[in-house]
């Protein structure tokens, strides 16, 4: 999704130049780019966790929580740098945008792997 956005922030030319160079499109980017990899951060230390035989289910938890999450907000993100045809039915960007919505959902909802973190930290 990420590399979508950049690819067409690096296309689109307003101005006379790339909408990538602009501070406010560049930080978007640099966002998105920060979100990924502190999701693959987390799922690199559960599966390490799980590697090593260790409970991983509170790591494991958290991990699916901020990815699933970052992915919406990343395929929002994506959506306002491509602007309307991020949107359009004709670019990959809207199914990236309406596919992220099942993450949260989907595979265990967020809330209720919220329940196995706050367990295994002991709020209940």
């Amino acid at each position: 999704m990420a590399c979508v956005s950049l690819a067409d922030a690096r296309d689109r030319i307003q101005f006379g130049k790339p909408i990538a160079s602009y501070q406010a499109v560049a930080h978007k980017l640099v966002d998105m780019q920060i979100m990924t990899d502190a999701a693959r951060g987390l799922l690199y230390r559960s599966t390490s966790l799980l590697d090593h035989d260790e409970d991983c289910s509170s790591a494991s938890a958290i991990a699916k929580i901020f990815a699933t999450e970052n992915n919406v907000r990343c395929a929002d993100i994506g959506i306002q740098v491509m602007g309307g045809a991020g949107y359009s039915m004709d670019h990959l960007m809207q199914m990236f945008w309406r596919d992220s919505r099942v993450g949260p959902i989907g595979g265990g909802t967020n809330e209720i792997l919220r329940n196995v973190v706050s367990k295994r930290i002991g709020l209940s």
